[in-house]
């Protein structure tokens, strides 16, 4: 997860580059005064974002912990990964057409299913074959 910086990625080459973002794209900081544009602001707001990579990297951590190792603090049911997958399927545009990356015609599919273990079963647009793949196949 890019957090405070999205790295440069070339467009070109084997994993025809997909342009990077990052969370401090999308959410404003809560820096002192509102003043990201001046050298003070800039660094209150690198800062900012370093220490929300910090906490994202630690709640990570201790989440997965605590869903390896439930204890009678931390419910099983919390952080199953049961709910987890149904979460994120909940965000899913199961519409969209996706590009298959390292394909001679760069096929289009769709999302068809998402499984327990984070494979994917997609469908191609035009000749409706159906197959499971691991989601970084996509551009």
């Amino acid at each position: 997860i890019n957090v405070g910086y999205a790295p440069s990625i070339p467009s070109e080459g084997a994993n025809h580059g997909r342009k990077a973002t990052c969370l401090s794209q999308y959410c404003r900081a809560a820096t002192s005064g509102g003043e990201a544009d001046t050298e003070d602001g800039a660094i209150a707001e690198e800062e900012h974002w370093i220490k929300v990579s910090n906490e994202l990297a630690t709640d990570i951590a201790h989440d997965l912990h605590s869903w390896l190792h439930p204890s009678s603090l931390s419910p099983l049911n919390a952080h199953s990964g049961e709910s987890i997958l149904d979460q994120w399927k909940s965000y899913i545009d199961w519409d969209m057409e996706l590009v298959m990356r390292d394909t001679p015609k760069r096929e289009r599919v769709k999302l068809k299913a998402i499984l327990g273990d984070g494979r994917v079963v997609v469908q191609d647009v035009e000749t409706g074959l159906t197959r499971t793949l691991v989601s970084d196949y996509f551009l």
